[in-house]
């Protein structure tokens, strides 16, 4: 949906629930548009609504050696091809090298 027809749909709501007066000087507005683009901003870096990097961990023989906070990172620290991290993380196995990858476990709500 457009940016102009939801910040206008706002403002209708808010005033037939009589929450705001009429936006004459175009104040409320303004204020509207600023937090649209903040909350699109913050939507984008946070992954909602789009592909987001979630944090992979490292583990040999089953002991934790490391977290990264994406696969890249993890391929330029360890010197793994990222599609190799990639491929063990679709699949659970170990890598040539005898690294397990895993992704972190995220708490519902967050």
């Amino acid at each position: 949906m457009d940016r102009e027809v939801i910040i206008n749909k706002i403002l209708r709501d808010l005033k037939s629930f009589d929450l705001i007066k009429e936006d004459d000087s175009g104040h409320i507005k303004k204020h509207l548009e600023f937090l649209y683009g903040a909350a699109w901003w913050e939507g984008r870096r946070s992954g909602i609504g789009g592909h987001r990097k979630r944090q992979v961990e490292l583990y040999v023989y089953d002991i934790f050696k490391d977290s990264f906070n994406s696969e890249r990172e993890a391929s330029n620290i360890t010197k793994e091809s990222e599609s190799t991290i990639k491929r063990a993380l679709r699949s659970g196995e170990a890598t040539s090298k005898g690294h397990v990858w895993k992704y972190v476990e995220t708490k519902s709500g967050s």
